[in-house]
């Protein structure tokens, strides 16, 4: 098990050479993103696949077709017992990309300003797993409930409105706030929907669910049919992904296909969104700031005590983990890695971080162990919860966005 680990990139599915991955002293040669990845749009076909669910399409192995959580503990990499604060973990990204580019101002005026603003105008705030669970009541339920929903929606568009015509629009963050606001309501709007209305009185999820469990014995037929009915969902849910990071003035890069080799497994990595950096105007954003893992599974909770080990399954724990591990490399925060789970509309914060030693080889197992830390899951749909992520959302926009401002007010 033990050896350096090997980055195989691939070209359109041919592979190109293999090189062993050593993190040598120089920051300089670990943050550059090598000229072999394979580039691919998340749009892509390969994206649209509905054979397999996000995590077993996404990540492969020679084995089973997913990368456990019990492959990352040979790793030696481990996901902490307990969740941090919001706080905490925030502090903990700021401290490590500040030291990695000290060039980078704190933004604490702007982000306030911005999490305060969006605070006090998107006030909807919505209980969709109630909901979920009371699905088969009459559709006049049904009904009453998405005509409400878009009363508050659209107070919000309204009242959001009125403040963009007060903004100073000099300022690229002003001027981009309403237009972001706006696409992230209308996507809001068009999940509800789409949720509420989803095929066979909105069980299609159900079905979905309880078809996966039959593939082996009952055959592919009754598979394929409720996937049929799930796809509009994951490509809504997917949308709706985009958009949140773009109400934050995040933007999106094209998509990595990392494969890295540990024992006798070949894992291939790619996230579903992915957010890049570029430490200078103009330049490529080759280093990752971000990425986005879209999973499906269980309900889990809010609650701060619980421990993410015992609310998620094995394939999702060990694809996040690989994830954040393959991206280590052209990690912003190098040597650790920032990544965000999406379940349903609930958004958990992760983050990856290595002991290294200066010139020390990134070897699997790792000779320290690995920590995956985490926050408690935040609804996006609950006006609470999208307050508690606003600053570490708008902190990542206005770091990915440093040189394009600064571009803009020196010109």
């Amino acid at each position: 098990m033990n050896g350096c680990v090997r980055l195989v990139f691939r070209v359109w599915g041919e592979e190109s050479e293999t090189s062993d991955l050593q993190c040598s002293a120089k920051r300089k040669s670990i943050m550059r993103s090598s000229s072999e990845e394979q580039i691919g749009l998340s749009n892509s076909e390969e994206d649209d696949e509905t054979g397999k669910n996000f995590t077993e399409r996404r990540l492969t192995d020679g084995g089973t077709g997913t990368f456990q959580y019990r492959d990352l503990k040979n790793a030696n990499i481990f996901y902490s017992e307990k969740p941090d604060s919001i706080e905490e973990f925030m502090q903990d990204i700021k401290v490590d990309i500040l030291k990695n580019f000290p060039e980078i101002p704190d933004f604490e005026s702007s982000v306030r300003k911005l999490s305060s603003r969006t605070r006090d105008n998107l006030l909807f705030s919505f209980n969709l797993d109630n909901i979920l669970k009371h699905l088969d009541d009459p559709y006049a339920h049904k009904n009453y409930v998405e005509v409400e929903w878009m009363k508050q929606i659209r107070s919000d568009f309204v009242r959001a409105e009125q403040v963009d015509k007060a903004l100073n629009l000099t300022d690229m963050f002003d001027r981009h706030w309403f237009s972001a606001v706006k696409n992230f309501l209308i996507s809001t709007m068009s999940l509800i929907t789409t949720i509420l209305n989803s095929p066979d009185d909105g069980q299609s999820l159900h079905k979905y669910k309880k078809a996966r469990k039959k593939r082996k014995t009952k055959g592919s037929k009754l598979v394929e049919s409720a996937e049929r009915e799930q796809r509009p969902l994951q490509s809504v849910y997917h949308h709706y992904y985009t958009r949140i990071g773009e109400l934050f003035f995040l933007k999106q890069r094209a998509v990595v296909n990392r494969t890295f080799i540990f024992g006798d497994k070949t894992v291939s990595s790619v996230p579903d969104l992915a957010y890049g950096f570029a430490s200078r105007p103009v330049a490529v954003q080759k280093n990752v700031l971000l990425s986005v893992v879209e999973v499906e599974g269980k309900p889990v909770n809010n609650d701060m005590s619980e421990c993410l080990e015992d609310q998620l399954e094995s394939d999702v724990l060990g694809r996040m983990g690989s994830e954040l591990f393959a991206v280590v490399p052209h990690s912003v925060m190098f040597p650790n890695s920032l990544g965000i789970i999406c379940m349903g509309t609930k958004i958990i914060f992760v983050y990856l971080k290595i002991k290294r030693e200066p010139g020390e080889l990134l070897i699997l197992p790792l000779k320290s162990k690995g920590i995956i830390q985490y926050t408690r899951p935040f609804d996006i749909l609950k006006a609470q919860d999208r307050g508690d992520v606003c600053e570490i959302l708008y902190w990542l926009g206005c770091v990915q966005n440093h040189c394009d401002r600064e571009l803009l007010l020196t010109t």
